[in-house]
């Protein structure tokens, strides 16, 4: 008699997450024997690493699948629905050692939240959960002056156009080259450090 297949459950370490190329939610779960592979994977692709500690449900995983470490490139990991995403990102912060990256709610907030539609609770908590990702991985600089490659700002796309999430992927000088976060499509600019915005400056 064959052995039955280990549940995900009992066989995954640890998850590979984030956004690809074209600004797609991707992740995949791992083996312990896979954990260095994927977190080089991880590495290379820019993506987080979510080293798991207790149980996650089974259906999660499921929703996830495992990775494939011998792919290339994205193939690595696999294409989730947004929802899980946010999910991952969640459970993520919620069960790392410095879980106070994710604010808690007063009475204040608390009673100003419960005015809310259903719809504009779900957004403050999604930016709340994303603005919290983002210190997780020390991308968010305390003030100007810490802005470097890799930092994430708000910068003015045009003047009609408001204000988008953007990677620093060089700074020269007070000058910053940027990508925009959420949509790669769009080309490239160049910003002035004075010009840019930063999320949550000096976060206790």
């Amino acid at each position: 008699m064959s052995k039955k297949p280990a549940e995900p459950r009992s066989e995954a370490k640890l998850i590979v997450y984030g956004q690809d190329k074209a600004a797609k939610p991707r992740a995949a779960w791992f083996t312990g024997k896979d954990a260095e592979a994927a977190k080089k994977a991880a590495a290379e692709l820019e993506l987080q690493v979510w080293e798991i500690v207790g149980p996650i449900g089974a259906d999660l995983l499921k929703k996830i699948g495992p990775g494939r470490v011998a792919a290339v490139g994205d193939n690595v990991t696999n294409k989730v629905p947004r929802a899980v995403y946010d999910e991952i990102k969640k459970l993520a912060l919620i069960t790392d050692p410095k879980r106070q990256l994710l604010p808690k709610m007063g009475d204040v907030e608390k009673s100003a939240a419960k005015k809310l539609k259903p719809d504009e609770l779900h957004e403050v908590e999604r930016q709340i959960v994303d603005v919290a990702s983002e210190r997780r991985i020390s991308r968010l600089p305390a003030d100007w002056n810490a802005i470097q490659k890799g930092s994430l700002v708000i910068a003015n796309y045009q003047l009609d156009e408001g204000w988008w999430e953007a990677i620093v992927t060089e700074r020269v000088g007070d000058m910053l080259f940027i990508r925009w976060r959420d949509h790669p499509k769009i080309p490239p600019a160049v910003r002035h450090r004075s010009t840019v915005a930063l999320i949550n400056p000096n976060a206790n």
